[in-house]
């Protein structure tokens, strides 16, 4: 798979250490995957999605037990 042809993903995880735990594992991994944004909230993705990037977005991998909001709202 080509770099253009990565899965970009965003996770979506209030626990920053398991956060980027999880980013550093899928980045090194997996070839295929890229984590091209962060949030520790709904609202920090939201804003990332609103980021130029945020266009570019495959997948969003969400917390489902986020202390504001839940990820299925």
């Amino acid at each position: 798979m080509s770099p253009a042809d990565k899965l970009r993903v965003m996770l979506v995880e209030d626990h920053v250490a398991f956060r980027q735990a999880l980013a550093f594992l899928l980045s090194h991994d997996d070839p295929d995957l890229e984590v091209v944004a962060q949030a520790g909230s709904v609202a920090e993705a939201r804003e990332a999605l609103d980021e130029p990037m945020g266009a570019y977005l495959d997948v969003a991998v969400i917390d489902l037990g986020l202390p504001t909001a839940t990820g299925r709202s």
